[in-house]
């Protein structure tokens, strides 16, 4: 394992650690004692005055700054209080210089460092109730000892590659679709990041795309065979030190990597000048994303692409992925959301089932629901799940006119190559005037500038299909590729 700080210096640091908490409640003991005193002082004061009062004091004799002070000289705090805070502070300062210590945040992308600040600004509540515990332990960082901080360093170090992929492709997968240049699978020359800087000029940090640049140039620099380093050596110290300035204006800057220009509006354009690595980088995506996506491959364009032309053979294990089952549910309510549509009696079609997820939730709300499989293993379970047909078959090769046609739609069909396109647009056939189907497709169907992809769109457009996105990672850890779902009516007529 590539330590980042030698075990040694680890005990080192725990050791000062415990032992300033030590000396913290020794202090806390002795503003104790400090109080006792100037109770007992005042107690004298009392007899003094031989029960007349405290004696007369002013109301400017009160507020004189001196007297103020003196007043306030000793307050003794909560001690479960005092001690909290006191655990809270020493450890956040640790934490923060071991981050700077062992250079971390180099290794770090954008979601880890978003995890990390929330836990370092959660700040504990006075006295803990049963419910903040719980949320407590769950929101603040690692308790300062040699395991934990060993294990977080340790485990930064051993799952570097795998961050590194991460932040590469959650920088391009959260660009505004506007301004891609790239099917959110692949990068292309350009990407643009949509207002970056604000109406003053300087970083914009509610779009955290200070981070999103790092994220890129660190791997680009993991791709040319470097170490990662701290923002101000690379483009964001550049993009820094030329607008320190503040204001409003367009600049020009040139990486290692790629060129940056700011425009006035707040958007960054970034040109990549090594066309080896991002050659690389759609490796790398295609890895992250796994054998759904066959777009990092350098696969060339087909001339000939289009809606009717389907992608060739079929994917690794027929491209199957459990349909987890928040976004099974989501797909069976926006069957009869707005505008309504009953499903009690209706029929329905999923096509290439994989487990019917989709079909066992519609035949439960009380639809009469077909469905088709390739695999055989599978087909098999599903005949034995209450539905009213199963066919075990390659659904692409199933003609429309040989089946009936169907109040509903449910799918999630296969993603790599368009084969979600292929598929989709294959149900839309099946579907009667006035029924409804539900897709969950790639996020590239929305976006792509493929042939096949901008023919879908217009169809769909036409017939005024909802696009909605699922959460990132919906489908974790089978595959991390965006996904959102398609509503579509087919209108009468």
């Amino acid at each position: 394992m590539n330590e980042l700080i030698p075990r040694a210096a680890i005990e080192e640091t725990v050791a000062h650690r415990n032992r300033a908490l030590e000396l913290y409640r020794a202090a806390f003991d002795k503003i104790a004692a400090a109080d006792a005193a100037v109770r007992a002082a005042e107690a004298q004061v009392a007899l003094a005055c031989a029960g007349t009062g405290e004696g007369y004091r002013s109301y400017v004799d009160r507020h004189l700054p001196e007297i103020a002070e003196f007043d306030s000289a000793v307050k003794l705090p909560d001690g479960e209080t005092y001690m909290q805070v006191a655990e809270r502070l020493t450890d956040l300062r640790v934490w923060a210089s071991l981050i700077e210590r062992t250079n971390l945040e180099t290794l770090m992308d954008r979601e880890a460092k978003t995890q990390l600040r929330a836990q370092m600004s959660w700040v504990a509540p006075p006295r803990y109730h049963a419910r903040e515990v719980a949320r407590g332990d769950e929101q603040r960082l690692p308790a300062v000892t040699v395991e934990t901080i060993y294990q977080t360093l340790s485990g930064f170090a051993e799952q570097s590659g795998a961050i590194f992929r991460r932040g590469l492709a959650n920088a391009f997968a959260n660009l505004d679709r506007r301004f891609r240049s790239h099917d959110g699978f692949k990068i292309g020359s350009r990407v643009i990041l949509s207002y970056a800087f604000d109406g003053f000029g300087s970083w914009n940090y509610h779009r955290h795309h200070r981070d999103t640049l790092q994220d890129i140039e660190r791997v680009f620099l993991v791709l040319d065979g470097k170490s990662p380093r701290a923002p101000y050596g690379g483009i964001v110290g550049a993009v820094d030190h030329a607008r320190k300035s503040g204001g409003v204006r367009k600049t020009e800057h040139e990486g290692d990597y790629f060129r940056v220009r700011v425009f006035k509006n707040g958007n960054a354009h970034l040109w990549f000048t090594r066309d080896d690595l991002v050659k690389k980088a759609n490796l790398l995506l295609a890895e992250h994303f796994g054998e759904v996506v066959a777009d990092g491959k350098d696969r060339p364009e087909d001339p000939n692409e289009s809606l009717d032309r389907r992608a060739v053979g079929h994917a690794r294990n027929l491209g199957w992925f459990p349909t987890p089952d928040k976004v099974a549910d989501e797909v069976v309510e926006k069957l009869t959301a707005y505008p309504h549509r009953d499903i009690i009696g209706k029929s329905l079609l999923e096509p290439s089932a994989g487990e019917g997820a989709l079909a066992r939730r519609a035949a439960k709300a009380g639809a009469l629901v077909d469905v088709v499989e390739l695999d055989a293993g599978r087909a098999t379970k599903l005949r034995a799940g209450g539905l009213r047909a199963v066919t075990c078959g390659d659904f692409l090769e199933l003609a429309p006119e040989e089946r009936r046609q169907y109040d509903f739609v449910a799918m999630n069909p296969p993603f790599d190559r368009g084969r979600d396109i292929d598929h989709v647009w294959h149900a839309w056939k099946f579907l009667r005037p006035g029924g409804r189907l539900v897709a969950v497709m790639s996020a590239s169907s929305e976006f792509s500038e493929s042939a096949k992809a901008v023919a879908f769109r217009s169809e769909m457009e036409r017939v005024k299909a909802r696009w909605s996105d699922l959460p990132a990672g919906s489908f974790a850890p089978d595959t991390w590729v965006n996904a959102r779902i398609l509503v579509a009516d087919k209108m009468v007529g």
